[in-house]
């Protein structure tokens, strides 16, 4: 099973209880720093972060995740409506990411 730190300043939503029952090992983080610090000490297979956050928001997040650990792939998500911002946009496309609306209609998400 994969090991996945989710990086989510909304402590209900960085439950993911979606997951919980795949057998994957999550390990929480409520801010970009807080989810490097994490990085640090366990290695993961796929990083889940929120894009709208304190301290460190998500883009930022996930340049350094690129930066520190190339092969971790990096999926970002965010119920905000602050996502039709173009330089959020912009700056997922920049990173590489790829876009799609969630099957819940309630936000874009992006993955490398």
């Amino acid at each position: 099973m994969a090991t996945i730190p989710v990086i989510e300043d909304d402590a209900a939503m960085r439950g993911l209880r979606i997951l919980k029952p795949t057998g994957h090992t999550l390990l929480e983080a409520r801010d970009g720093a807080e989810g490097l610090a994490v990085l640090e000490r366990h290695d993961a297979d796929l990083v889940i972060t929120d894009l709208l956050m304190p301290h460190k928001e998500g883009i930022a997040t996930m340049r350094e995740i690129s930066a520190r650990r190339p092969t971790v792939k990096s999926l970002a998500i965010s119920a905000g409506g602050e996502l039709r911002n173009p330089v959020l946009l912009e700056g997922a496309k920049v990173m590489g990411k790829r876009r799609w609306r969630s099957h819940s209609g309630r936000g874009p998400c992006w993955m490398q």
